[in-house]
């Protein structure tokens, strides 16, 4: 419903939702994340160059595609999880994201979950009519899972930044608005 598309964490063990949304952000449904309204069945606006999802994500980034999800599969997970915040620290590498233990909302039991232990990123990819593509972290395992998820659960949003290159692979700088 509505309300799982914009969500704060509130219910036990997540009492303070101001400290938890200035922490680990908002959690969306993936029709939230794509910018669609709940249920739909339309295929997310794609940019006009570079054919990316750009969903809820600000000019010049985009909801990760496959491409973005699997080239996390190549990194030791650890290295990409903040040193903070998770029942076992992640790494601190300077890789320039660190992803937080935000937990996930289910819609079935209306409860956020596994927070401090786990943390679930929405693709732009739908599987099927009520499936998409995450990639997930989870304390201590050094593997970026991929995996299939409800598009009516809540998760967190990783936005990519655009990039473009010519035929001779060098990087175009003149992105749409």
């Amino acid at each position: 419903g509505a309300e799982t598309h914009n969500m704060i964490y509130n219910g036990a063990g997540h009492h303070n939702e101001t400290e938890n949304l200035n922490i680990y952000g908002r959690l969306y449904n993936w029709y939230a994340a794509v910018n669609l309204p709940d249920g739909s069945n339309d295929t997310p606006k794609k940019t006009v160059h570079g054919g990316f999802v750009r969903g809820i994500c600000p000019a010049g980034w985009h909801l990760p595609d496959s491409a973005n999800v699997l080239s996390l599969s190549e990194i030791d997970a650890l290295d990409l999880m903040s040193d903070i915040l998770w029942l076992i620290p992640g790494h601190d590498t300077g890789a320039g994201f660190y992803a937080l233990p935000a937990g996930f909302y289910h819609h079935t039991t209306g409860r956020f979950e596994d927070m401090l232990g786990y943390t679930v990123f929405w693709s732009s990819v739908k599987h099927s009519l009520t499936e998409c593509w995450v990639c997930s972290f989870v304390f201590g395992c050094n593997k970026v899972i991929n995996d299939d998820m409800s598009a009516e659960n809540g998760a967190s949003v990783r936005c990519v930044k655009d990039q473009m290159y010519d035929a001779d692979g060098n990087e175009l700088t003149e992105m749409e608005p």
